[in-house]
C-alpha cells in the first residue's frame, strides 16, 4: 500500500490486485432470450393459470398431488386386520359419574402395602432404622413414613416390626 496516502497510488494496487482474478467474477452473467440453456421463468400473471387438478400451487404441489391420489386409492378396510374389536358390556354413564364424584370406587391395596397408625415413642424412636433429627424417614428398605398424623403418631408403610408385632399379637390396629 502507498505510503503517503494517496487514492491514485491505492487504485492502481487493487487494480494489480483484481488483474490476477479469473473474468468470470467480473463479468455479470448474461442470457439471451434465445438461449436454450436457460430455464424459462414463468411472470406472476402466469403464475395462477395453470394450476394443478387438486389447485395446489408451489414448489411441493406435485408431491402433494401424489399423496393425495394415494389417500384416495386406500379402501377403507385396509387397516382392520391390524385392530382387534372386543365387547365390553354395556355402561352406564351416570353410575360412573356418580361413583367418581362420591368415591365409590375402591381400590384394593396392592400386598404389602399395609399401613398402620403408629405411636412414635413405642416404634419409629426406639427403632434403628429411624433417621435422625430433623428428618423424618426410615432407612429400612420398602419401608417409609407416609404421614405424621400428630406429634405422636406417624403412619407407615411396610414396617416389618409393625408386622413382627401383628403376627405375635402385641399390636392393636385399633389402638396402641
Amino acid at each position: 500500500m502507498a505510503e503517503d496516502g494517496s487514492s491514485e497510488d491505492l487504485h492502481d494496487e487493487l487494480q494489480d490486485f483484481s488483474d490476477d482474478l479469473p473474468d468470470e467474477l467480473h463479468d455479470p452473467p448474461t442470457l439471451r432470450p434465445d438461449d436454450e440453456s436457460a430455464p424459462a421463468l414463468e411472470s406472476h400473471a402466469d403464475a395462477g393459470t395453470d394450476e394443478s387438478p387438486s389447485g395446489r400451487q408451489g414448489p411441493l404441489e406435485d408431491l402433494a398431488d401424489k399423496l393425495g391420489r394415494r389417500r384416495e386409492e386406500r379402501t377403507e378396510g385396509e387397516y382392520d386386520d391390524l385392530f382387534v374389536s372386543e365387547d365390553v358390556g354395556d355402561l352406564d354413564s351416570d353410575l360412573v359419574w356418580e361413583e367418581l364424584e362420591t368415591g365409590g370406587v375402591t381400590v384394593e391395596p396392592k400386598l404389602g402395602t399395609e399401613e398402620y397408625v403408629v405411636p412414635t415413642s413405642s416404634y419409629c424412636e426406639t427403632c434403628e432404622y429411624f433417621s435422625a433429627p430433623p428428618e423424618v424417614a426410615c432407612g429400612h428398605e420398602g419401608t417409609e413414613i407416609t404421614d405424621m398424623v400428630d406429634i405422636e403418631h406417624f403412619t407407615v408403610r411396610n414396617c416389618p416390626k409393625v408386622a413382627e408385632d401383628i403376627a405375635l399379637g402385641e399390636f392393636d390396629a385399633g389402638g396402641e
